[in-house]
C-alpha cells in the first residue's frame, strides 16, 4: 500500500500536469485544432486525482 506522502506527491504532480494540459488544449483550440482526444485524457486524469483524493488523503481537487 502506498504511503500517504506518496499519494500526496502523486496528487500534486498530476495537478500540475492537468494545469499544463489545460493550457495546451486552449492553445490548440485557438489554433483551430481538434482537441477531443486531449480533453478525454484530461478527464481521465481528473478522475484519477479525484479517486486519489477520495481515498482519505484530505485533499480536494483544485478544479472542483
Amino acid at each position: 500500500m502506498p504511503t500517504l506522502e506518496y499519494v500526496r506527491a502523486e496528487i500534486e504532480h498530476m495537478r500540475s500536469q492537468i494545469c499544463r494540459q489545460r493550457k495546451e488544449i486552449l492553445q490548440l483550440q485557438r489554433a483551430g485544432i481538434g482537441t477531443a482526444s486531449a480533453e478525454s485524457l484530461l478527464q481521465r486524469m481528473q478522475a484519477k486525482v479525484e479517486g486519489l483524493c477520495s481515498s482519505g488523503t484530505g485533499f480536494s481537487p483544485s478544479w472542483a
